[in-house]
């Protein structure tokens, strides 16, 4: 692999240094240092936090990183960021993995940049099991890239996770689960074409399919639960429980009943109710 370097200034951390490493056929995008930098200073700014990393490490990788490499990875100086690190400065990097395909596209490695970024605030506790925070550790992510990066297909990956846990996996889904499965993707379709689609076996088969996925929805449920609360609380009360959120997660993993205790004791009581029913809406128990 070729190795890339560079460094920027941030408001809050400093001088930032990232390493790049790409196949050595893979044309660079001249702007990334321009959107890593960016993605860095809109989360300290929006979290109101330093970014807890000396140095950044992206590995444009299609594949999984082989065993050779990842031998040869480790010898880096302060390579430890293949190890769960802590909330604290003292974090110097952790990997970062971004498809080849993504860093061609400007507006696709903003969003992906904006996302990885976010994990390094936000990730899994070292002493905690993966499953009990990742929907924390995903869905803010995905919250942030949403947010920051302008991505605004989360909210429909949100939406399409919302249905399928209401999908029954034994039984498929229903005409009406198609039916707003076709809104979420805001399908153009005509009523006799609608008919048609809710009928389509393929298309069904296709729904169950991505449903089936318990990782990818679960990745989007918890950063659909985010999206809703701010569009209820508002910006500013939602940003502030938020950080707060972010906050407590530093010292012990927060699971979905601890956040809706955050955004409730920030949100008016009818505002309450509402965040109470989008944690419903996406299979948590507040």
């Amino acid at each position: 692999m070729v190795e890339t370097t560079g460094e920027f200034d941030v408001e809050r951390r400093g001088t930032v240094e990232y390493r790049i490493f790409r196949h050595p056929e893979q044309i660079p995008n001249a702007r990334i240092g321009l959107l890593l930098k960016r993605a860095v200073a809109d989360t300290e700014r929006y979290l109101e936090a330093a970014f807890p990393a000396k140095t950044v490490v992206l590995i444009f990788d299609d594949t999984e990183i082989s065993e050779d490499r990842l031998g040869q990875l480790r010898l880096l100086p302060g390579a430890g960021f293949f190890a769960p690190i802590s909330h604290g400065l003292s974090a110097r990097w952790i990997q970062m993995e971004v498809r080849t395909d993504q860093e061609s596209d400007t507006d696709s490695l903003r969003t992906v940049l904006t996302h990885e970024v976010a994990h390094y605030y936000w990730h899994h506790q070292p002493d905690v099991d993966a499953q009990e925070d990742f929907f924390l550790d995903e869905g803010a992510a995905h919250y942030l890239e949403y947010k920051l990066g302008d991505n605004d297909e989360i909210g429909t990956s949100a939406r399409l996770a919302g249905i399928c846990i209401q999908i029954d996996p034994q039984k498929g889904p229903t005409q009406s689960h198609l039916r707003d499965v076709a809104l979420a993707l805001d399908l153009d379709v005509a009523d006799s074409g609608m008919t048609q689609l809710l009928t389509n076996r393929e298309f069904a088969e296709s729904i169950s399919q991505l449903c089936s996925d318990k990782e990818l929805t679960g990745r989007y449920r918890a950063a659909g639960v985010f999206i809703e609360a701010e569009e209820l609380m508002g910006s500013t009360k939602f940003r502030r429980a938020f950080r707060e959120i972010w906050e407590a997660s530093k010292d012990t993993a927060q699971d979905a009943s601890d956040v809706y205790d955050v955004l409730c004791i920030h949100a008016a009581t009818r505002k309450c109710e509402g965040i109470e029913e989008a944690f419903e809406e996406y299979g948590f128990e507040p």
